[in-house]
């Protein structure tokens, strides 16, 4: 990303912790702009820094016009289309 953003260093790294854990959902919370978008942003672009390809870093802003995603089975169906077949996906 191009725009300058305070990083948060402590989600940071409980991301980081928990990015190991495959076996939980993992759910951020909080009020309207505290910043949750930006720290999933920050989250990708660390991945892809990583090596990681587009296909294995998936990400879905549900605000966009072109999702038009009215039952879980379509946010399902969405997000395997936009996955790869790699072992390791977010």
């Amino acid at each position: 990303m191009n725009e300058k953003m305070i990083e948060r260093r402590d989600y940071f790294e409980m991301m980081e912790h928990f990015r190991r854990q495959k076996d939980i959902i993992k759910v951020i919370t909080g009020v309207r702009r505290a910043g949750k978008t930006t720290l999933l942003l920050q989250f990708r672009d660390k991945l892809l820094s990583e090596g990681l390809s587009e296909r294995q870093v998936v990400y879905l802003d549900l605000e966009d016009l072109r999702y038009s995603i009215t039952s879980d089975r379509m946010l399902y169906e969405t997000i395997e289309s936009r996955m790869t077949t790699e072992p390791t996906c977010y």
